[in-house]
């Protein structure tokens, strides 16, 4: 499916222009039900559809994002796509374009990266100043698809590739897990793959075909289920410190999560992750383009900078029905930003964190003793910390507030005596 493209600024701005009216106009999909199929009808018919779905886009991000009018015409005719290209695969030019377009217009508004300001590390520093530069630059918006071939950082999806046992026993784990077919198989192996299509595939007969990653996020899924008998499906809030790739939304909602899922990022990454999530089907809106209250339930992206997250998200939220994700991120930041989410994990009934014991030359076991005290949880949630199986000095952390349920130690999880962390959650058992 190719065709001759205009520049990315006047393609975006073409596609506001139509959306204003297309929106308004009552359409249905033909994608429903249609087979895949090269003869030219076909081809026809997705390059029309295409070419909606890129208008309603451009029209949700010009328009209130999540609470656009055309937010719902929108995440129906992303599912529609999604449903009939299968995810994360090799996208037809027509919309490798509409998404570069709309990643360039959002990149032409990113802040300048400051490394003292936005308190990060050197490599940090470096990663979002490459990033940034790309998501404001024509020819790199065009080739964001090819992220992950093009070595680009931070070599996000390069990450998974190299944690031990995500293709091999924490495979078998959880494809053996008693549940894995009522539960976990919908976000597994036969459903459609997120991100960059050049991952390498693990085949799996007659489970399907996983990637890396997913595996990855399933286990800390798995370790919900398994540890806290948290179900994700009864959720109605999920707020992620640090989103990656986007990857953690995209296995919630195949999972079955369908309330608010709030990842809080730097603002390069936020666009990074709008990116993939909507190359593999999945709506994503920035909460910058949402002024006022944030009702609807999806995923938003909100920048670490924005103030009052809290009361955006949160303030009327069941804590019971909401869980706080922050693997390694929450640890591996400064500790201004670590200080900006203690109010949104002391309001969770539910927080996982996975953590190293020192970051930067700081002791995380010390900092989280300290910061669970002083927000409470140690009174509040029952708190539970072991060491991950497959990662040398790396644990997980879970709090589970005590109207909630408890936090159990097991050994099929690697939990034991001798594997819980000395110092950090010790008072379940």
């Amino acid at each position: 499916l190719r065709h001759d493209s205009p520049g990315m600024a006047a393609a975006a701005a073409a596609a506001v222009a139509a959306a204003a009216v297309a929106a308004n106009s009552p359409r249905v999909t033909e994608l429903q039900g249609l087979e895949v199929s090269q003869d030219a009808a076909t081809i026809e018919l997705l390059e029309r559809e295409c070419a909606w779905l890129n208008t309603l886009e451009a029209q949700v991000d010009a328009g209130g994002g999540l609470e656009a009018p055309a937010a719902g015409s929108y995440e129906s005719a992303l599912g529609q796509w999604r449903e009939y290209w299968g995810g994360g695969g090799h996208q037809p030019s027509c919309r490798v374009e509409g998404l570069g377009a709309s990643l360039c217009l959002a990149g032409a508004r990113l802040p300048p990266v400051s490394a003292a300001a936005w308190n990060l590390t050197s490599q940090w520093a470096s990663h979002m100043h490459q990033l940034s530069s790309r998501e404001r630059d024509e020819r790199s918006c065009r080739e964001f698809a090819r992220y992950h071939e093009n070595g680009w950082l931070p070599p996000l999806f390069k990450w998974a590739e190299h944690t031990p046992g995500l293709d091999g026993p924490l495979l078998e784990e959880l494809v053996d897990d008693l549940e894995y077919g009522a539960y976990f198989a919908a976000a597994a192996g036969r459903s459609p793959h997120f991100g960059s299509p050049a991952v390498e595939l693990l085949l799996r007969p007659p489970h399907g075909a996983f990637r890396r990653k997913r595996v990855q996020e399933l286990v800390h899924f798995r370790v919900l289920r398994r540890v806290a008998n948290i179900d994700v499906r009864q959720l109605t809030h999920v707020v992620e410190f640090g989103g990656g790739t986007g990857e953690t939304a995209a296995a919630a909602s195949d999972l079955g999560f369908a309330g608010r899922h709030v990842i809080i990022d730097l603002p390069p990454m936020l666009l990074l992750q709008r990116y993939w999530l909507r190359y593999s089907g999945l709506p994503a809106y920035l909460g910058e383009d949402s002024q006022g209250a944030v009702t609807r339930s999806g995923i938003v992206l909100e920048s670490s900078f924005a103030t009052g997250l809290l009361g955006r998200h949160l303030d009327r939220a069941d804590a019971r029905t909401s869980l706080f994700l922050g693997l390694w991120s929450l640890t591996e930041a400064g500790l201004g930003a670590r200080a900006k989410v203690w109010p949104l994990i002391a309001a969770c009934g539910i927080v996982l964190l996975a953590f190293g014991n020192e970051f930067d030359g700081l002791d995380n076991a010390v900092y989280l003793n300290l910061e669970l005290e002083r927000w409470g949880l140690v009174r509040t949630h029952n708190l539970l910390s072991w060491h991950l199986v497959q990662s040398t000095g790396h644990y997980y952390l879970l709090a589970v507030r005590k109207d909630v349920g408890e936090a159990r130690c097991l050994e099929e999880l690697n939990c034991r005596e001798g594997t819980r962390h000395p110092t950090v959650g010790r008072d379940s058992t």
